[in-house]
């Protein structure tokens, strides 16, 4: 389906709306007009046929029908058609002399001559009458019946010039709106044809931030939203080209070792056992690290991919995290690091096992390498009602506010030279984040130099898809 512009729209809805308005505003004087017009016509033939009844009576016409009608006064007044019935319906004057002498026993004289006045309108004729019963001067029988006669073919010619004219006036009008709408619908959509022009600069990779329009607040608040998108785009960028930058060096690293050490190797000749087996041990070391910082790679990628299912099911936090330090308590050991773990209930969770064993080994795991000899790490558990919180606590050397910001990025460590000595990768953080962001938690570091480190992990106790 094809879309139409915004100007476009605009010209449709400007053009609908007054001719639409147009028409409605005509129709209802037409209707007002007709409506008002015939009150009017039936008051007067009412007030017409009343007088003629009443002079009818004063002359005891039906008694001496041989009255010449056309003395009477009152027909000076009348400006409509009269007839004039006796008791057997039958017409005895015609103003016009169509129906004198013809039997006129419609159901509006029968009712007048039962004593009730009647309003009625023949549509095909297009005559409205006022049928009223003649009664005697002195008394209430009923002598005969007056009937008033009304043509309403002027009043349906002036609707229909009337309707005629609102046609004639729309299609002007229409040339009208449609000349202003262009023009308006051009000055309302300029900005947002401008604000379009900008923003396909962005897909030449220029990201320049948007300039404003003090016009419309609305386009203004839209601008903002993209200056805000174009700022996100070129931390992005840059954050790309950083991992980018990152991920060549890392890889770089362990090769040039390797390179350095087997072109050692191959420039001596009969070299010791003892520091040719020191080599090989140094250059399978760069190839273990080489392999971790791949697979630490392929898991974070995997991690990001949007389409990633996890294997949700209920698992008991308590054990998984007992589990992990556990497993790590000998890395522990090697520096006298003791560990401990609280936690005041047994907890349930929907979680992905794989997913939240990687980030809870990843912090465990620093807390043990950036400690202190003869350290302590804490592990406390707790739980509310929807969610249940980790926190992992260390008493090594301390993280600045500075560096907190980006400890969660790819690769970034605080401590270099110690990080390669521990054989870390900068991943790890990053993992457990991406972990905890799956599950719809938050990963938060709190720290002080020389004191150590607190990081806390929250998590719902149910999985929301």
């Amino acid at each position: 389906m094809k879309k139409r512009s915004i100007q476009n729209q605009l010209n449709i809805a400007f053009v609908s709306i007054g001719v639409i308005g147009i028409l409605t505003v005509t129709f209802i004087m037409a209707f007002l007009v007709y409506n008002n017009y015939n009150r009017e016509l039936e008051r007067k033939m009412a007030m017409e046929s009343n007088m003629i009844a009443g002079e009818l009576a004063a002359q005891n016409f039906f008694n001496r029908y041989y009255y010449e009608l056309e003395k009477l006064s009152v027909f000076a007044e009348v400006s409509h058609r009269v007839l004039i019935l006796n008791r057997q319906a039958s017409v005895i004057y015609d103003t016009e002399d169509i129906d004198r002498g013809k039997l006129y026993a419609v159901p509006e004289v029968i009712q007048a001559l039962n004593g009730k006045l009647s309003y009625a309108y023949a549509k095909q004729r297009e005559v409205r009458m006022v049928v009223l019963p003649a009664k005697g001067i002195d008394s209430d029988v009923i002598q005969g019946v007056v009937v008033v006669m009304a043509s309403n073919r002027e009043v349906m010619a002036t609707l229909r010039m009337m309707i005629y004219a609102g046609l004639g006036v729309i299609v002007s009008v229409i040339f009208l709106i449609l000349m202003a709408s262009f023009w308006l619908s051009g000055f309302i959509t300029k900005p947002f044809t401008e604000l379009t022009r900008q923003l396909n600069r962005i897909k030449d990779g220029n990201f320049d931030e948007i300039k404003g329009d003090e016009r419309a607040k609305e386009v203004d608040e839209i601008i903002s939203a993209a200056n805000h998108m174009i700022r996100n785009l070129k931390d992005i960028e840059e954050n790309h080209k950083q991992f980018v930058a990152n991920v060549s060096h890392e890889l770089k690293t362990p090769l040039s070792s390797i390179k350095v050490l087997s072109d050692s190797l191959l420039g001596q000749s009969n070299i010791e056992e003892e520091l040719y087996q020191e080599f090989l041990q140094d250059i399978s070391n760069e190839v273990e690290r080489e392999n971790r910082i791949i697979n630490d790679l392929l898991t974070l990628s995997k991690m990001g991919n949007q389409s990633t299912a996890l294997n949700i099911k209920e698992i008991s936090v308590n054990e998984l995290l007992e589990t992990v330090m556990k497993r790590l308590k000998p890395l522990a050991d090697k520096k006298g690091i003791q560990m401990f773990f609280e936690s005041s209930r047994e907890i349930q969770a929907e979680l992905d096992e794989i997913q939240i064993t990687l980030a809870f080994s990843n912090l465990v795991e620093n807390a043990i390498k950036y400690n202190q000899e003869n350290g302590v790490i804490h592990a406390k558990l707790d739980s509310d009602l929807k969610n249940f919180t980790v926190e992992i606590i260390d008493t090594g050397i301390g993280i600045t506010e500075e560096e907190i910001y980006h400890i969660f990025d790819r690769f970034y460590r605080v401590d270099k030279a110690r990080s390669r000595e521990t054989g870390g990768t900068g991943l790890g953080l990053a993992i457990a984040r991406q972990a905890v962001l799956l599950h719809q938690g938050n990963i938060q570091c709190r720290s002080e130099i020389g004191q150590g480190s607190v990081f806390t992990i929250t998590l719902p106790l149910k999985y929301r898809k």
